[in-house]
C-alpha cells in the first residue's frame, strides 16, 4: 500500500489516553492531520472532548483490552492499526489479528499495517537488581525472536511477526521497541507508568527504592522521540519502503545508560525535597513490595537491557528531544507533573498481562 499526504486512510488506535498515545496523537495531527482515527477508550463519552484537543479527527469508542468483539470489528474496517497500549496483553492482540485478517481477505491487494509497540525489555536479562556483563548485544538490523527466551513482551511479539510472515492473509506488521521512555508528555497521561510506580512504592514505603540493589541498567528514550519514531515507521511503510514481518524489528533506544539506583535516588531526592517522604536517596525496596507486581516486576526493573537500534536512523529518525536532556535531568519535573495529578499514581492491573 503506498499512498500521498492527500490520500486518507482509516487508523485504529490503541492507547489514547495513555503517556506515548497522547503525544503520538499530536504528531498524527501535525503529520496526517486527514487521516481519521478511532480510538479504543473507555468512558469514551467523557474523553472524547480531551482527546479531540489532541487531535480534532478522532473519535472514541467505547471499550477496553478485553473488548474482543469490538477490536476485531475496527480492525477489520482500519487500513492502520498502531498499537501503544499494554505490550503484554495478548488476547487484544489476538483480537486485532483477528480483524485484519478479515481487512485483508476483503481486499487483498491492500494490506492492512499493523504498528505495534513492545520493548526493549525483550532485550532484558534477569539480573534482579546487579549488573551482569551480557553474553550477546541485541541489534535490530538482525534480531530475531528466537535469540530471546522467557523475556517480556516475547509473546505478544511472536503472534504479531506470526501475522506478519502469513503469505496467505498477508498483514505489514512492523513493532517498535522503546528504551525507558520518559519526560513529561502533551497528552492526558504526562507521566511514565514506572516513575509513577516508584512514587508509589516510596510513598508507601517512606523512601525511594530500587529492585535488589538496583545497579541494573537501561537505556532510554524521549517521549517525543518514540511518537516521531512511530511517524517515521508509518511513512516508511506508507512510501512502500519499510522492513516489515520477519524484518519489522525497530528498536527506539539511544545509547546512554543509567542504573535504576541513579533513578530513584533521583527521584526519592525530589520527593524528599518536597517533603513527601521523610527521607531522600534510595535503598533497596522490601521483598514483599517488591514482589507486588509478581515477575513482570522484576522484568521492567530488576533487569538490565541489552539492545542497541540502528532500523529507525537508516529511515531518517534522530532522537532529538532525548540528545536534549537526559532522564536524569528530567526526572525532577517528571516528578513534579505526577504529584499534581496524584490520584493517577496507583499500580495498574496486571491480571491479563502475559509473559
Amino acid at each position: 500500500m503506498s499512498t500521498t499526504p492527500h490520500t486518507p486512510l482509516n487508523i485504529f488506535l490503541f492507547g489514547a489516553t495513555g503517556f506515548i498515545g497522547g503525544e503520538l496523537l499530536i504528531s498524527l495531527s501535525q503529520e496526517f492531520p486527514d487521516f481519521p482515527i478511532t480510538a479504543l477508550v473507555r468512558n469514551a463519552k467523557e474523553r472524547e472532548a480531551a482527546l479531540k484537543t489532541l487531535h480534532p479527527n478522532i473519535t472514541a469508542v467505547e471499550g477496553s483490552l478485553a473488548s474482543d468483539e469490538i477490536i476485531q470489528a475496527e480492525s477489520a474496517k482500519a487500513d492502520i492499526v498502531i498499537n501503544v497500549a499494554s505490550s503484554d496483553h495478548l488476547p487484544s492482540v489476538e483480537s486485532t489479528i483477528k480483524g485484519l485478517k478479515k481487512r485483508a481477505l476483503a481486499d487483498p491487494a491492500k494490506p492492512p499495517i499493523y504498528i505495534h509497540t513492545s520493548g526493549m525489555g525483550i532485550t532484558s536479562d534477569n539480573s534482579r537488581g546487579e549488573l551482569v556483563a551480557p553474553e550477546t548485544m541485541h541489534k535490530d538490523i538482525n534480531f530475531k525472536l528466537s535469540d530471546v527466551k522467557g523475556v517480556t513482551h516475547a509473546l505478544s511479539d511472536e503472534a504479531v511477526v506470526a501475522a506478519g510472515t502469513d503469505k496467505d492473509v498477508p498483514i505489514r506488521t512492523m513493532i517498535v521497541f522503546p528504551a525507558w521512555v520518559y519526560g513529561v508528555g502533551g497528552g492526558l497521561q504526562k507521566i511514565t507508568l514506572p516513575v509513577r510506580l516508584y512514587i508509589d512504592f516510596a510513598k508507601n514505603v517512606g523512601q525511594a527504592g530500587t529492585f535488589g540493589l538496583g545497579k541494573n541498567a537501561i537505556t532510554e528514550i524521549h517521549v517525543k522521540d518514540v511518537a516521531s519514531a512511530i511517524i517515521v515507521m508509518l511513512k516508511a511503510a506508507l512510501e512502500g519502503k519499510a522492513d516489515e514481518g520477519a524484518d519489522g524489528f525497530y528498536f527506539a533506544s539511544y545509547p546512554r545508560m543509567v542504573n535504576m539506583q541513579n533513578i530513584n535516588t533521583t527521584i526519592g531526592d525530589t520527593l524528599h525535597a518536597k517533603g513527601v517522604i521523610p527521607k531522600g536517596g534510595c535503598a533497596p525496596l522490601p521483598e514483599a513490595v517488591a514482589n507486588s507486581l509478581g515477575p513482570l516486576g522484576w522484568s521492567m526493573f530488576g533487569s538490565s537491557t541489552w539492545g542497541r537500534g540502528y532500523r529507525l536512523a537508516k529511515f531518517g529518525w534522530d532522537p532529538v528531544h532525548t540528545k536534549a536532556i537526559s532522564v536524569l535531568e528530567s526526572l525532577p519535573a517528571e516528578v513534579a507533573a505526577a504529584l499534581e495529578a496524584i490520584d493517577a499514581v496507583k499500580p495498574p492491573d496486571y491480571s491479563e498481562s502475559t509473559m
